[in-house]
């Protein structure tokens, strides 16, 4: 008679915990487009990224991108321009808190400076070559830049 009573009261939990979970449903998510038709550079896209303010930054194989909400703002590479971003692709970007941020392009690794809307190449020389093709890049807790380029990883 325990016996029985013990399942009968596994069951009444089994029950309670099992009930309200058939009844949840998935949320339906709408999701918008995006492509180059509504400003992107491009629609190849390597990474996706909110900064501090709450605009989104898209990494493409075109330039690299901010989104305010409602519209795209570019930045691509010039050669006639010093203070555009260095590499046409773009892979990967880092928001340093109030100092701007860092792009990692096929031009090298470049600093945005956000109050002037400018890029600043950083010198990436190595003693055997220079690291242009930027894949990825960290900045560890000790302040220390890690990179990842075609060649292999540079710390």
């Amino acid at each position: 008679m325990v016996r029985s009573l013990q399942n009968i009261i596994r069951f009444i939990i089994l029950l309670t915990i099992a009930l309200p979970i058939n009844h949840l449903t998935a949320q339906n998510q709408t999701f918008l487009h995006y492509t180059s038709c509504d400003g992107l550079p491009s629609a190849f896209i390597y990474q996706i990224m909110q900064d501090s303010n709450g605009f989104i930054w898209i990494c493409t194989d075109a330039g690299l991108s901010k989104f305010d909400g409602y519209h795209f703002t570019n930045y691509v590479n010039d050669p006639d321009d010093t203070l555009s971003i260095s590499g046409r692709v773009v892979r990967t970007i880092r928001e340093l808190p109030g100092q701007g941020f860092l792009a990692g392009t096929f031009g090298g690794l470049d600093l945005f400076d956000p109050l002037y809307g400018s890029f600043h190449k950083i010198n990436l020389s190595n003693t055997t070559h220079q690291i242009n093709l930027v894949f990825d890049f960290q900045i560890v807790e000790e302040g220390d830049l890690w990179i990842a380029d075609r060649n292999g990883l540079y710390y």
